[in-house]
């Protein structure tokens, strides 16, 4: 009786495996922003991380200044961002001024599609894992 129910589980865990999104390096980042109250508040805290990824204060960050400042922020597991990564997240640049630097309402632009898309991957991998279990699906979804 238990074989298949074994079985089951284990065809389950190669399909959840096979769907799982792969990881995003940016996620300790996104999970973080994720925790916003109002749109104003979502707002104020990108601005707030451009700010500190702006050392110098000229409103354009590069990608240069992009990858050492997200390392300075400490996040666990640390963000490494490759050349790919920038420009998935700039839709291969065209969300970048054309010297290729990034002004502050850009960033914002950029970390709300990365933030909508992180929520979205969250979502998927709630409901894979609750897959048959609709109830514990949606209060999952709800935490």
């Amino acid at each position: 009786i238990e074989a298949p129910t074994q079985s089951k589980k284990r065809a389950r865990l190669i399909r959840e495996k096979a769907n799982a999104p792969m990881p995003d390096p940016m996620d300790p980042l996104l999970q973080a922003l994720t925790n916003w109250e109002t749109n104003h508040d979502l707002s104020h805290r990108i601005l707030a991380l451009y700010s500190s990824l702006d050392v110098d204060a000229t409103n354009a960050i590069d990608f240069q200044q992009f990858l050492e400042g997200l390392k300075k922020l400490g996040f666990k597991p640390t963000i490494h961002l490759t050349e790919e990564d920038c420009e998935r997240i700039t839709e291969r640049h065209k969300l970048c001024n054309p010297n290729g630097t990034i002004s502050p309402s850009q960033f914002e632009v950029i970390m709300r599609m990365q933030v909508k898309q992180y929520i979205q991957r969250r979502l998927a991998e709630t409901l894979l894992k609750h897959e048959d279990d609709d109830d514990a699906a949606i209060l999952s979804v709800f935490k």
